[in-house]
């Protein structure tokens, strides 16, 4: 695990964030093959990045003043806080890959609502909690998605 203390005065910033991460995707790291591959802070900690790459994909987790944007990226996507690098979209909304990916279709705007609400009104610790149940029981399926040459589909689809 990488010790957060012995890293740049910058990256101390997000402390806090990179923490929590670490410990409520414990189990990407442990069972999933994932390693943090990027930590990174801007605007003296206001702004947090943390990404976890398997050899299959990658998670990027944003925290800004309070909000979470969860992503999520081939194992070639770009590591850093662009999402589209060169016109090419390289880094995808959590929920949204996944509603495509696995068929997982909330079935009313109304859900999506309920969810943004949530997720909007949830403190970091909760959002973050709320991003490892989703994955707990399909990081696995998630893998086999980018294993069977399915990302050219679901990006259009998302596109």
């Amino acid at each position: 695990m990488m010790d957060i203390d012995q890293q740049s005065d910058p990256l101390k910033e997000c402390r806090d964030f990179f923490q929590l991460v670490l410990n409520e995707l414990e189990f990407l790291i442990e069972e999933g093959g994932f390693t943090p591959v990027k930590l990174d802070s801007a605007h003296q900690g206001e702004r947090c990045l943390v990404i976890l790459a398997s050899s299959d994909y990658q998670l990027k987790l944003i925290a800004d003043r309070g909000t979470l944007e969860s992503l999520i990226g081939s194992s070639e996507a770009a590591r850093g806080w662009e999402n589209i690098i060169d016109g090419n979209v390289e880094w995808y909304g959590l929920y949204n890959f996944i509603e495509v990916a696995l068929d997982n279709h909330r079935s009313s705007p109304n859900e999506w609502r309920e969810l943004g609400y949530k997720l909007f009104n949830m403190p970091l610790n909760a959002k973050i909690q709320d991003v490892a149940k989703l994955l707990v029981p399909i990081y696995r399926e998630l893998a086999n998605t980018f294993h069977e040459g399915r990302l050219a589909e679901i990006k259009h689809e998302l596109e």
